[in-house]
């Protein structure tokens, strides 16, 4: 496992420069309202949360976060991240805490935050099964879960999925796409998601009966979520992806 873990927080290392330019795209557009949008229908009422923002990368959830007034710990397994995550914040006149850390073992004591965000991570994870009980852990009673994710690489495994897939890109090409991801990075990834357990399973079915079997309760899934946080090119990129979001309380 911990040779997975290497090559994967290698791969998002040589990624961290171009994801952080594309994270800064999205808080300096229209993502940042449909986003924060979001949040507020779904988070506690409020001000001064106690909000874990798990894998953050280069701070854009936490930036959105602590933008509306919320204490936000962003956690990352790359360095290189946390590096760009720092920079962002202070670019943006905005506060929180950073720490290098593992999703699958928080150094956090239980029942320490009202809310945990994450986005396109868990497909990430060796052990997911085993994350979703950290972050059950550290919530508080009540404590509430947002995780935006997809069927990342899922494409590996059904031909069918495949077949659409390649189609699409050849779609968002003509459309003017400017992916980020080179071919290469592109092989790299899907030669990781190979060894990933997630990229094998439906979700986020799995997700929903990992969740409840741990103890979370009231767990929904939007499976339109794409439609309020994806450009147009990128609805038709993902489609096969079939991006969701999982909201569930302790």
């Amino acid at each position: 496992m911990q040779n997975i873990f290497t090559e994967v927080q290698n791969y998002w290392t040589r990624r961290s420069t171009t994801y952080s330019i594309s994270n800064n795209r999205e808080y300096s557009q229209w993502q940042n309202k449909a986003y924060t949008d979001i949040f507020i229908h779904h988070l506690p009422k409020g001000s001064g949360l106690n909000v874990l923002d798990i894998g953050c990368g280069p701070g854009f959830f936490t930036m959105l976060i602590a933008a509306m007034g919320h204490q936000v710990t962003g956690i990352d397994l790359t360095g290189e991240m946390l590096v760009k995550a720092t920079h962002n914040l202070i670019e943006h006149r905005l506060c929180a805490n950073f720490m290098p850390m593992n999703a699958q073992s928080l150094n956090f004591e239980d029942n320490t935050f009202d809310v945990a965000v994450s986005r396109n991570l868990t497909w990430n994870l060796p052990d997911p099964h085993t994350a979703y009980r950290e972050w059950y852990r550290v919530l508080k009673p009540g404590g509430l879960l947002l995780n935006f994710d997809a069927n990342w690489y899922r494409y590996l495994y059904q031909s069918d999925t495949k077949n659409l897939y390649h189609h699409d890109r050849q779609l968002v090409e003509k459309m003017g796409y400017n992916d980020p991801v080179t071919k290469e990075m592109a092989k790299t990834m899907e030669q990781l998601a190979m060894d990933l357990p997630l990229s094998r399973v439906d979700r986020p079915e799995w997700d929903t009966a990992i969740l409840t079997k741990i103890g979370f309760s009231e767990v929904f899934v939007d499976k339109h979520i794409g439609e309020q946080i994806y450009t147009s090119q990128e609805k038709v990129l993902y489609r096969t992806a079939r991006p969701f979001l999982l909201s569930a309380t302790k």
